[in-house]
């Protein structure tokens, strides 16, 4: 677990209006918060459990120009607290001798922003970019050694509650998707 405190001068962000983004300069910032990660790693070295969350206070300090009128407010586009889980089994020698097995799961949350400064504007009116919460879920294996080649299939299927996710600039993001990769490496 750690916290930060960040004090900056002339920080650059994007700001977004009902026509365009653009990138502005803040005279002055906070940026404040904390981090925290529990790990642990089980049954025989098979199992890894990984939960981390971070809270970030990132507000406009600024007392002087146009943007002096949003002092106080937090930075638009920017969630203020996020997370994530992973979940991991994996077995070596699975199937035969030198091969290994791999099943996991991830989960992400990421806390509703405001598109644009918190102050402007109507609060019944303004865009957000909605509360995120995802999953994931995969598996690899990867064959046995075969004359110095190496071998190995992962598959995945993301955002498996079909979700509706969005970029910082709400944007929408894919649904729910398949992937599925063949890696060959020689030694």
């Amino acid at each position: 677990m750690w916290g930060f405190w960040r004090e900056i001068d002339d920080l650059v962000f994007q700001d977004n209006d009902d026509i365009q983004a653009r990138f502005r300069n803040l005279g002055s910032a906070r940026v404040v918060g904390g981090e925290a990660e529990l790990a642990w790693r089980g049954w025989k070295e098979r199992l890894e459990l990984r939960i981390n969350g971070t809270w970030e206070e990132a507000r406009n300090l600024t007392v002087d120009g146009e943007l002096s009128v949003f002092r106080d407010d937090r930075i638009p586009n920017r969630p203020f607290l996020y997370g994530s889980a992973q979940l991991r089994l994996a077995e070596n020698s699975f199937f035969a001798a030198g091969d290994r097995a791999e099943l996991y799961g991830n989960g992400r949350y990421t806390s509703e922003f405001f598109f644009s400064f918190e102050s402007a504007g109507d609060e019944d009116l303004k865009e957000v970019v909605p509360s995120q919460l995802t999953a994931d879920i995969g598996a690899t294996y990867t064959f046995p050694e075969f004359n110095e080649w190496i071998f190995a299939l992962a598959t995945e299927l993301r955002n498996v509650n079909d979700a509706e996710l969005f970029d910082f600039q709400s944007v929408p993001r894919p649904g729910r998707s398949f992937f599925a990769k063949l890696s060959v490496s020689y030694r």
